[in-house]
């Protein structure tokens, strides 16, 4: 028997005890509890996950070297498995009611939820550079911690944001004693004094676009700087 917090899911169902927006891992993770739970959950996936950027799934215990699609395929099966519903679409809008239940709007149809859970993830605000699109999570890696691994002691070559410059440029040192950053900002003192101690090159230079070559990636510069390349992006909520 059903407690009186809980909601017997039914298909096509227009009342659940939660909605999840986002079909990411977040979101199937809170699916799953969820659903283990006994409350009656539909997430929504917009199929834009910003996991399917790189081509494997590091650092993530039980799916190392896993695709994007082979670890979702896994973790929508195991949400399935114990009744909650994974549909595709975009939720365009949440209004809070003064019952204190919320109303979701949806591709043709209009859901009310007792709970929300907010799971978009991040979007990577990468800057106008020519080449980047077609780089980016490949060549152009996104994070060193979760795929340095697969290219230590390889060429590294650091741009971005200037404020995270020094900090990113001894961060990805600890995976090659071969990086440059390359960058017309001046650093403070202390940012200096660490590139220094650490051997890293400061090129007094400005990317405009990247390039493959035979050898890796290059940069669009007065001189080309071939191989290896992390940047950090800038951030916001999806």
């Amino acid at each position: 028997m059903s407690s009186d917090s809980e909601t017997p899911f039914c298909e096509g169902s227009k009342f659940v005890d939660s909605v999840i927006v986002g079909g990411g891992i977040a979101g199937l993770s809170a699916a799953l509890f969820l659903a283990r739970a006994g409350r009656s959950t539909i997430v929504y996936d917009a199929g834009r996950s910003r996991i399917f950027a790189v081509e494997r799934v590091r650092e993530f215990v039980g799916f190392d070297g896993w695709t994007p699609d082979e670890m979702l395929t896994k973790v929508r099966e195991e949400v399935l498995r114990y009744g909650a519903q994974i549909r595709s679409g975009i939720v365009t809008k949440i209004e809070s009611r003064s019952d204190g239940l919320f109303d979701v709007f949806a591709p043709d149809v209009t859901i009310t939820a007792r709970s929300i859970v907010l799971a978009t993830g991040l979007i990577d605000e990468l800057p106008p550079l020519k080449g980047l699109r077609k780089v980016w999570g490949r060549d152009l890696r996104i994070c060193p911690c979760f795929d340095g691994n697969e290219v230590r002691n390889q060429r590294f070559v650091v741009f971005g944001l200037p404020e995270r410059l020094a900090h990113l440029g001894s961060w990805v040192s600890m995976w090659s004693p071969n990086v440059s950053v390359v960058t017309k900002h001046s650093f403070d003192a202390t940012g200096a004094e660490r590139l220094r101690l650490l051997g890293i090159e400061v090129v007094r230079d400005e990317v405009t676009g990247l390039f493959t070559r035979m050898n890796g990636l290059s940069l669009f510069r007065p001189k080309t700087v071939p191989r290896y390349r992390v940047m950090p992006p800038g951030l916001r909520p999806d």
